[in-house]
């Protein structure tokens, strides 16, 4: 048996919430001026803890995305702030209230600075020194193994260093447990990683014995392209663990609500300050440029696969725009200069806020395609009706990853369903925002994929 490795990663959650406990402790007594050992300054330490332990605020790994992280902190922030003003009244403290507003914006710059801090100096320690090591091995070798190989090769701040690749055996497709067992008495491996297709129900339990055995953490990768595809929940009837599929945020009334209150306010804001004065200007110019509407109307699909009349500025020469189902390609002819133009800065999506306005697409959202593409799509790739299990949208997670436009290989299509799927099974607010700004940076900076 190994003897478990020593590693001090667990440390650094404890350090953070020293660093939490002082900064309160500073602020309660230097802003709201109470003493370390009042009931008040006793319970807002004491709250935060207690909100945090239930709010799983301190479990923050290598492999967090930010979004999780202002996601955790907004939602501790909200909660200790109804829990303060609540212990203001049930201890009778009167405090001013600009003290009280002070205390709030102060702790909450410097605790999420310090959280944030932390996270990105790790990440550069990891990629700069090479620290805070995890070594991993994996077994198996399908199409989801190496994605997880390309993700430990190109994402070295995550520091997963990837020691060993062990392949199933050519005639069992299943893997020596015995060549593993051996590897991992000779090296010191952290982690291992096991496709759940290269080996059976039997193996299983063997290999998670041998990890617990030799104090290795083991992850198993799920080969089931359908389960891979959908966000599963862990749920026991009395003692037996059963796989169920969660639904989407949004399909909680409350997560919808406020998805819908920021597309009205964000596309009412749009339509005032923006489209006002900016339809006259683009559809002068496209009346110039060419003979024709300033608008293009095409039939897609939505919600529930319900059409609706989807609206751009149009781009082509009138006599092409029949052909609305033939997709744009790079330096197509058809388009007109200042159509070529407003596609590439993405201009040309716009009067979409319209349909935003109106309920039929949202600001964020898979991209609803043409009428005769969506049929195609349909019956060639998998689980692609999922998209339309909420709105389409102006841009969508896809779009930011690189999958936009022209689908010039079925891997672009597929990649794209992918994005989508696991934007609608992990909605947030804060990642509409951030798709929205990726949106915008990549308008300004110009995206290689619009055309």
């Amino acid at each position: 048996m190994n003897k478990k490795i020593g590693r001090y990663s667990h440390l650094i959650k404890y350090i953070v919430i020293g660093i939490d406990l002082l900064t309160m402790l500073l602020f309660s007594t230097w802003i709201l001026r109470l003493s370390i050992t009042s009931y008040l300054s006793l319970w807002l330490v004491g709250s935060w803890f207690l909100i945090a332990f239930y709010n799983e605020f301190y479990k923050v790994y290598r492999f967090t995305s930010i979004v999780t992280i202002v996601q955790k902190f907004l939602k501790q922030l909200v909660i200790y702030f109804l829990c303060f003003f609540a212990s203001l009244g049930f201890l009778e403290m009167h405090l001013n209230r600009w003290d009280i507003v002070s205390y709030f914006v102060m702790l909450s710059i410097t605790l999420f600075g310090i959280k944030i801090f932390i996270f990105n100096i790790l990440k550069q320690y990891r990629l700069s020194y090479g620290g805070n090591k995890r070594y991993v091995m994996v077994l198996g070798n399908s199409k989801t193994t190496q994605d997880l190989v390309n993700f430990f090769n190109f994402n070295p701040e995550y520091g997963y260093y990837l020691q060993e690749i062990i392949e199933p055996d050519p005639l069992t497709n299943r893997i020596d447990i015995e060549q593993v067992n051996n590897y991992i008495k000779h090296h010191g491996i952290d982690e291992i990683y096991c496709s759940l297709k290269s080996i059976d129900s039997d193996q299983v339990s063997t290999l998670f014995n041998l990890a617990k055995n030799n104090f290795k953490t083991i992850k198993f990768i799920p080969d089931n392209h359908e389960l891979l595809m959908r966000k599963m929940e862990l749920q026991y009837y009395g003692i037996h663990p059963l796989l169920m599929i969660n639904q989407s945020p949004l399909g909680v009334f409350s997560n919808a609500l406020v998805k819908r209150v920021f597309d009205l306010i964000f596309s009412i804001l749009i339509i005032v300050f923006v489209l006002s004065w900016l339809v006259p200007i683009i559809g002068l110019c496209i009346r110039i440029d060419s003979k024709g509407p300033i608008f293009f109307r095409q039939k897609r699909n939505g919600l529930n696969y319900r059409e609706f009349n989807c609206y751009k500025f149009r781009s082509l020469y009138m006599e092409n725009t029949k052909e609305e189902y033939k997709p744009i390609t790079k330096r197509d002819c058809r388009a007109t200069a200042v159509g070529a133009f407003l596609r590439r800065t993405s201009l040309d999506e716009l009067p979409q806020f319209f349909n935003v306005l109106t309920g039929d697409m949202s600001v964020v959202g898979p991209r609803p395609h043409p009428l005769v593409h969506n049929l195609e799509y349909t019956k060639s790739v998998d689980n692609f009706m999922m998209r339309h299990l909420i709105k389409p949208g102006i841009t969508g997670m896809a779009q930011t990853h690189g999958y936009r436009g022209e689908v010039e290989h079925k891997r672009d299509i597929v990649n794209r369903v992918k994005y989508d799927i696991f934007y609608i099974e992990n909605w947030s607010l804060l990642l509409d925002l951030k798709i929205v700004f990726i949106t915008m940076w990549n308008a300004f900076s110009g995206d290689k994929k619009a055309y």
